[in-house]
C-alpha cells in the first residue's frame, strides 16, 4: 500500500516537471520568435547618403489673404417729397451780372396746381423790406413734375425760354418767397437777417460764373424740403434752368392723383343748352408811369397823361364790363366801363379818367376780373426816364421791357423807332427841376434834368433825402 502511494507521488512529480519544462520551452520559443521579428525589422545603416527632397518654387505668386475691416454704412433717411410747389433753382447773378437773374419753380406733388395770381416776392439785403418781383398770370397750371421759369428781362440771350420775365433786382444777400394770398408757400434766403429764409441761410453767390443754387437731389427733380435752406440747396455750375416745356420727372414715391369721378346725373325733361365758355386772354399791354407830354390832349402835361393799356388776345370778342385796374392790394381801383373788345383790339385808360397814379418809385399794375381774380399783373422798378413806357413786344405776348415810346391805343413802338408822338404838349410846370441833392443817384439826375424830361420826383417843393444802401435800388424819403 505504502509503495503504491510513493509510486503515485513520483509519477505526479514527473508530470509536473515535464509541464514546467514544456512551458519554459514555449516561453523561450516565443521570446526567440519575437527577437527574430525585431531583428528582421531593424534598419541597418549603410554607407549610401540619403538625398533630401527639395521643393522648388514655382512662378505662380502666392496672393496673401487680406482681411478688410467691415464698415457699417450710416443710413440717411430720404426726405419725403414736399406737398407744395417749391423754389427749385435760382441765382442772383450770372455771366451778365444781375441781367442773368432767374427763379425756377417745380411741382413735386402728384396733382396739378393753379398758380394764377401767386407772387414771387423778394426781400432786401439782410433786411425786412419786401417787394413783389413778379405776379404769375391767371390760370397758370403747373402739372405734376413740371417746372416754371421766370427770368430777368435782360437775360433773353442766356435764358431764352423763360415762361415769364421780370425787372432785375434780386439782392445778393436778400431772399425769395413764393406767396399765395399773403401766405408763404416756400422761401429761401442768403442772409440770416433777410426777411425770407428757412433755417440756415445760403452763402451769397459771388462773381459772374454760370452758377446757381439748385434744390436737392438735383438734376430734373427738386424733392427735398427739410425747411433748412443750407441742407436743401446745393451750388451747381453750370446752371440748369428749366421751363414748362422741359422734361417732366416725378419725385420718388409720388403717384399721380386720380380725380374723384363725378356721377352722371339723371336728366329729366329737355336739358338747356349752355353756351361754350370762352377762356379769357385779356392782358396788360403797356403803361406810362411818368409822362412829360400832353398825351391826353387836355392842354397840360401832368399825371392825367399816365395811362394803362390792355389787349384782347382771344380769337373772339369779349366783354370787360366791371373788370378793374389798380396798383396793388389796398390801392384805388378803376372799374372798366361796359366795353366789348374785338380780337386783338386795344383799349387804354388815362389817369385823368381812372384817377389811378402809377408810381414813379416802382410798383405794380394789375388787371382784375369782376370776382377779384388777378387776370394779369406786372411789377416794375423805379422809373428813370419820362415819356417812356413799360410795354410788351410783340403786343400782348412778348416780354416786358422799359423800351417803348408812348402809343396809347396803337401797337407798341420800340423806343427811337422814329414814330412821332403828339403834335403838341408842354412839360408839367413848364420848366425842368435841376436843383437836386448831392445824394441823388445819377440815373435820377438824368431823368430830372436830362433830355428825357423833368419832374420825376413829382413834388419839387418837398425836401427829398436819398438813402444809400446795399440794395440794388436806392430809396428816398420825404
Amino acid at each position: 500500500m505504502l509503495r503504491t502511494k510513493i509510486f503515485h507521488l513520483r509519477v505526479l512529480a514527473t508530470v509536473l516537471l515535464a509541464g514546467s519544462l514544456f512551458g519554459t520551452a514555449m516561453v523561450s520559443r516565443v521570446h526567440a520568435t519575437s527577437a527574430t521579428k525585431d531583428l528582421a525589422n531593424e534598419v541597418v545603416p549603410t554607407n549610401t547618403p540619403i538625398t533630401p527632397t527639395v521643393i522648388l518654387p514655382v512662378d505662380t505668386p502666392i496672393t496673401p489673404t487680406v482681411t478688410l475691416p467691415v464698415t457699417t454704412p450710416t443710413l440717411t433717411n430720404t426726405p419725403s417729397a414736399p406737398s407744395h410747389i417749391v423754389i427749385s433753382e435760382f441765382r442772383t447773378s450770372g455771366p451778365s451780372g444781375a441781367d442773368d437773374e432767374f427763379v425756377e419753380l417745380y411741382n413735386p406733388t402728384g396733382a396739378a396746381v393753379n398758380m394764377g395770381g401767386w407772387q414771387i416776392n423778394k426781400s432786401s439785403n439782410c433786411g425786412t423790406f419786401t417787394l413783389t418781383l413778379v405776379t404769375i398770370p391767371s390760370n397758370t397750371i403747373l402739372e405734376p413734375g413740371q417746372h416754371y421759369l421766370v427770368a430777368a428781362s435782360g437775360s433773353n440771350s442766356s435764358i431764352p425760354n423763360a415762361d415769364q420775365t421780370f425787372s432785375p433786382g434780386i439782392a445778393d444777400t436778400g431772399g425769395l418767397a413764393l406767396v399765395s394770398s399773403n401766405t408763404v408757400i416756400d422761401q429761401v434766403g442768403m442772409c440770416a437777417g433777410t426777411f425770407y429764409h428757412e433755417g440756415n441761410f445760403l452763402q451769397p453767390l459771388k462773381g459772374t460764373s454760370n452758377q446757381s443754387y439748385e434744390r436737392k437731389p438735383g438734376g430734373d427733380t427738386a424733392c427735398y424740403d427739410t425747411t433748412n435752406n443750407a441742407s436743401d440747396f446745393a451750388l451747381i455750375s453750370p446752371a440748369n434752368p428749366q421751363n414748362r416745356n422741359s422734361i417732366i420727372v416725378m419725385c420718388a414715391g409720388v403717384t399721380l392723383s386720380s380725380p374723384t369721378p363725378t356721377p352722371t346725373p339723371t336728366l329729366t325733361g329737355t336739358p338747356t343748352r349752355v353756351p361754350t365758355a370762352i377762356l379769357s386772354s385779356v392782358v396788360l399791354n403797356e403803361f406810362l408811369p411818368h409822362p412829360h407830354t400832353d398825351w391826353n390832349g387836355d392842354g397840360t402835361a401832368d399825371t392825367g397823361d399816365e395811362y394803362i393799356e390792355i389787349i384782347n388776345l382771344n380769337p373772339a370778342a369779349i366783354s370787360v364790363k366791371n373788370w378793374r385796374l389798380d396798383t396793388g392790394i389796398g390801392s384805388k381801383a378803376f372799374t372798366l366801363p361796359d366795353t366789348v373788345l374785338e380780337p386783338r383790339q386795344i383799349a387804354f385808360f388815362f389817369g385823368s379818367q381812372t384817377g389811378i397814379s402809377i408810381k414813379d418809385g416802382g410798383g405794380t399794375v394789375r388787371l382784375l376780373k369782376p370776382n377779384g381774380y388777378i387776370e394779369d399783373a406786372y411789377t416794375y422798378p423805379v422809373v428813370e426816364a419820362a415819356d417812356r413806357t413799360w410795354c410788351r413786344l410783340p403786343d400782348g405776348t412778348g416780354v416786358w421791357g422799359f423800351a417803348c415810346r408812348p402809343s396809347p391805343g396803337r401797337p407798341n413802338i420800340l423806343l427811337n423807332s422814329g414814330s412821332p408822338g403828339p403834335s403838341s404838349g408842354s412839360a408839367a410846370g413848364g420848366t425842368s427841376i435841376c436843383q437836386m441833392e448831392n445824394s441823388v443817384p445819377q440815373s435820377m439826375i438824368l431823368a430830372e434834368c436830362g433830355s428825357f424830361g423833368s419832374g420825376i420826383v413829382n413834388d419839387p417843393g418837398e425836401k427829398v433825402f436819398w438813402l444809400r444802401s446795399r440794395w440794388k435800388w436806392d430809396v428816398f424819403v420825404k
